[in-house]
This record gives structure tokens, sequence and C-alpha cells, in this order.
């Protein structure tokens, strides 16, 4: 029911890589970012291929499929490297993703109730982050 590519990944999540990519520059953590997401097991992900080395170094110039790689791990990479504020923002994209993804809708009207709790919640969490 909604077209992921353009409105969450390349709309959404690639907002928020670039806030998370400001951040771990001004902190000096792009290294550490890189070398936990290397270590990430790609088998278990909805993605063709993690390519930490590129994705840190073309950083801006990502495509969808990166930025569903993204979207798969930030949550457990950015630990430690960013501020409770920004993990806040990340969990809160990673449970409207994770809505968003789902293929098979066994009760619509449970559905559109939680999606309609989530999806304001990532705004939220931005107005928080707004200062960092």
């Amino acid at each position: 029911p909604t077209e992921i590519l353009h409105t969450i990944l390349l709309g959404v999540v690639k907002y928020f890589w670039g806030q998370t990519c400001w951040l771990l520059d001004k902190a000096h953590s792009m290294g550490i970012f890189q070398a936990w997401l290397a270590s990430v097991d790609a088998n278990g992900l909805n993605a063709p291929n993690l390519n930490a080395v590129y994705i840190c170094k073309y950083k801006g110039s990502l495509i969808g499929k990166h930025f569903k790689s993204i979207q798969q791990t930030i949550a457990f990479k950015i630990y430690g490297l960013v501020g409770p504020k920004m993990r806040t923002l990340v969990r809160t994209m990673g449970d409207l993703s994770a809505m968003l993804w789902i293929t098979e809708i066994h009760d619509m009207d449970q559905y559109k109730v939680s999606v309609s709790y989530n999806f304001p919640r990532p705004i939220t969490a931005n107005k928080l982050c707004i200062d960092l």
C-alpha cells in the first residue's frame, strides 16, 4: 500500500541519514561506524549487498538499496556514537519502516491504527533533535 522507495527510502531515511552522517563526522566517529557497519552479517538482511566502505565513503550519493540496508542496521550500529535523542529518532524510523515493509496484512483495521500511531513519531523525535 505504500511506495517505499520514494516516500520512505529516498525521502525520510535519506534525510535522517544525512543528519546521522553530520553528527558522526562532527564527532569524528564515521570510521568507527564504518567498522561496525562492516561487521554486519548481511545474510539476514532483506537487501542485496551491504558494502560499508562504499556507504560511508559516498554517503551523499547513495541509492535506494543502500538506504534500505542502512535502515535495517543503523539502530544497532550507532549506539554509543550519537546521543539519546538521535537514537530515539532512529528507533522510531525503524518502527515505522518495519510496519511499512509488511507484505501481507491480516487485519487491516489494526494495521491502520498502528501506522497512524507510528507515522508521526519520527516527526516528533526529529523536533527533539533540532538542537543537536
